[in-house]
């Protein structure tokens, strides 16, 4: 937390990595214990490269998946190493007898977007922290029915301060158009949704991959 903090903490929040929050905040307490949790069930060098990996975007949840893995096998009463060699092979996981015998080899598979791709979550997430800003307590999304490439940093100001400027007009729309981009406002009739945002816009951007995903 303290090493996150002296790195990412001075920074503005639309330019922190994207699992800032769940290292530092309070809410995400429990997680954090979790993960220390099973790091400590490892041996001090087999734990050192995940919890050197943990906190970087591009391997949070590959560690986190591998971690679960091996919390899964020891719930079902099974004994088991990690990152093991055999015959200069290091599955994630092996399943010992109780002799020390291999029984099995876990390999746990990610499926993960290319490296491109985290770009495009974090340029999405810098708009998501500037439209944060505007305290107007709505949910904005995107009109698309495709991927759509996220703005650079400059249009994204823009956009904030179009949205902004909009949102506080007194005569807000259901539906805005900036910078070529086309946002509607998402609002739940009995205001659930405002109350939960709390006196602040949010932004739901859309998959990198996907595009715009509705419930």
């Amino acid at each position: 937390m303290e090493a996150h903090r002296h790195r990412y903490g001075k920074r503005p929040p639309k330019d922190r990595q994207l699992t800032y929050d769940i290292a530092v905040q309070d809410e995400h307490a429990a997680w954090r214990q979790w993960l220390d949790d099973q790091l400590a069930l490892l041996p001090d060098q087999a734990s050192e490269a995940p919890a050197n990996k943990v906190w970087l975007d591009e391997h949070f949840w590959p560690v986190n998946f591998e971690l679960a893995t091996g919390a899964g096998l020891r719930a079902a009463g099974l004994r088991t190493v990690y990152e093991e060699v055999w015959d200069g092979m290091s599955p994630d996981w092996t399943v010992l007898s109780d002799s020390g015998t291999p029984l099995a080899f876990v390999e746990v598979h990610t499926d993960m977007p290319a490296p491109e791709t985290f770009g495009q979550m974090r340029a999405w997430h810098g708009l998501v922290e500037r439209i944060k800003e505007i305290p107007v307590p709505v949910l904005l999304q995107l009109a698309s029915a495709k991927p759509v490439s996220p703005p650079d940093p400059g249009t994204a100001k823009k956009i904030a301060q179009d949205l902004r400027r909009e949102l506080l007009s007194g005569r807000p729309g259901s539906t805005f158009w900036t910078q070529g981009y086309t946002f509607l406002v998402m609002q739940d009739p009995r205001r659930e949704v405002a109350a939960k945002l709390g006196m602040h816009a949010c932004f739901d951007p859309p998959s990198s991959r996907a595009g715009s995903v509705t419930a």
